[in-house]
């Protein structure tokens, strides 16, 4: 939910161009990460500031995401803070040790794991694939939706990859951008228009 929440208020601050908004936004994303590290991929999303941004716009973009980050950080230092203040710290760098050995220990046996479970998901969700090609593809979401919903997929298909063992709850990351861009290849594919900015799918967004 907070990697959610953090998605959700990048995009409000894209919309708007609020920085407090995008701080928001990587207050929400650093207490997700501090929570579990794989969540630090969705940082691919900043990505989409600069969208069609122009020299014009990329100082405002830049600020954006400056803003984020300092939300991060500001998250990132109040679980330093508490940590020390409730005398955790040999705990915290167990766990931190063990959480890095996790995410940057490979070995082949990954790729047979995750060989069965894309297997085993593609029985399930091969038509939300499909559809989801066809929301991506130019002229089903707006524009900017549309480089939003691939930054966002990009970044949960990083902490899927990061998870190491390809466990079918890793991919739970994938459902929101994934429940997104099948609505507009759905609408696509049954001959509707683009997902314009009135339309509820992308006020869903």
């Amino acid at each position: 939910p907070f990697t959610v929440a953090a998605a959700l208020a990048w995009w409000r601050a894209l919309q708007s161009r609020r920085r407090r908004t995008a701080f928001a936004s990587g207050l929400w994303l650093g207490a997700a990460a501090l929570i579990k590290p794989v969540a630090l991929p969705q940082l691919l999303l900043a990505a989409a500031a600069f969208d069609g941004a122009g020299r014009r716009r990329a100082g405002a973009a830049w600020r954006l995401v400056l803003a984020h980050g300092a939300g991060g950080a500001a998250a990132g230092a109040a679980g330093v803070l508490a940590v020390v203040l409730a005398g955790l710290g040999p705990d915290a760098a167990r766990s931190f040790r063990e959480g890095v050995g996790y995410v940057t220990g490979v070995s082949l046996g990954m790729f047979r794991w995750y060989g069965v479970a894309l297997g085993n998901a593609a029985l399930t969700q091969g038509a939300v694939w499909v559809l989801a090609a066809a929301g991506l593809r130019r002229g089903a979401l707006a524009p900017g939706a549309r480089a939003f919903v691939a930054w966002w997929l990009a970044g949960a298909a990083g902490g899927v990859l990061l998870g190491r063992h390809g466990y079918p709850h890793y991919f739970q990351q994938l459902l929101p951008p994934l429940a997104l861009a099948p609505a507009a290849g759905g609408r696509r594919m049954l001959g509707g228009g683009g997902v314009g900015r009135g339309d509820p799918a992308q006020r869903a967004l």
